[in-house]
């Protein structure tokens, strides 16, 4: 070979050694298929004060808790209170509008063994037949606004006497202490009587109890747990009449 031909070769050598180097093992290296993949995303534990309250947060929310607390008791008291006052209200104005009915009652306190039958005609008259132990004792009243007519038996005559001194205690006066309390009262039980299903009001202090009538807001039913009496009305506008005794 001519002296030109070595001499291009060198030249050519020199060149390509200056424009491509000799490859190290870090160029050389594979890239790695995670080359250009998404960063991962932010760990979870990362982003919890983002997503939910931060620890001190729901410190704070959970001791502020007990001081709420107590009024929002006071304030569901007071609702309870006002709704029993309400409904009781309701049911006396129920009682207090009828032109009559009939009630009866039983008390057995101790060894007293005593019922009553009561017919009324709002305002101011009723007529009221009591029995003591059984049918051996009967006492029967008719009062007529200030006047009272009483006898111990049937068939004998009547005795025209004061209020104060023939008007024997009621048990519809126990039911209008009741209503007086009305105050005291709160929901019960539902419950039922012969005039229909009603609603127990329960005055836990004074261990009595009234069950409204839920058609027509009447007392239907009352219970003195203290006196051991019971009483139920019944027979609302019926054609009662009540009027002084033929010989009295």
């Amino acid at each position: 070979m001519s002296p030109s031909y070595w001499s291009g070769l060198i030249v050519c050598l020199m060149l390509t050694g200056c424009v491509q180097p000799e490859p190290t093992g870090q160029a050389s290296a594979p890239i790695s298929p995670t080359v250009g993949t998404p960063a991962p995303s932010v760990s979870p534990t990362t982003q919890i004060p983002i997503l939910t309250p931060a620890p001190m947060v729901t410190g704070a929310a959970s001791q502020t808790a007990p001081a709420a607390r107590p009024a929002a008791i006071a304030t569901a008291t007071r609702a309870a209170t006002s709704a029993a006052t309400a409904e009781l209200r309701r049911s006396r104005q129920a009682l207090a509008g009828l032109k009559s009915y009939r009630a009866f009652a039983t008390i057995r306190h101790n060894q007293v063994h005593h019922e009553e039958t009561i017919a009324v005609v709002p305002p101011d008259r009723s007529h009221t037949i009591a029995t003591n132990r059984g049918a051996t004792e009967i006492r029967e009243t008719i009062r007529i606004k200030d006047d009272v007519w009483a006898r111990n038996a049937p068939g004998e005559p009547w005795r025209r006497t004061a209020l104060a001194v023939g008007a024997p205690a009621s048990a519809l006066d126990n039911l209008g202490r009741y209503f007086a309390e009305a105050s005291q009262a709160a929901l019960g039980e539902p419950g039922s009587a012969r005039s229909g299903a009603c609603q127990w009001w329960e005055n836990r202090t004074a261990h009595t109890a009234l069950c409204v009538g839920i058609a027509d807001r009447l007392p239907y039913r009352f219970v003195d747990r203290a006196n051991e009496l019971e009483l139920e009305l019944f027979d609302f506008d019926t054609n009662i009449a009540v009027e002084p005794p033929p010989d009295g």
